[in-house]
């Protein structure tokens, strides 16, 4: 399986490695930065319920 990853890598391309525990910080961080704007959203459509 490497053999045929190496045919399609660049070598002199830089590279990020990720952990699957960087992977989930990550979307963790980005779950939580969306949620407040997802509240804030139903609030104002309850408001204009009223």
């Amino acid at each position: 399986m490497d053999k045929v990853l190496l045919k399609y890598a660049e070598y002199n391309e830089p590279h990020e490695s990720c952990t699957n525990t960087d992977i989930v910080d990550i979307l963790n961080k980005k779950h939580s930065a969306m949620k407040p704007a997802a509240s804030g959203s139903s609030e104002d459509t309850e408001m204009m319920g009223d």
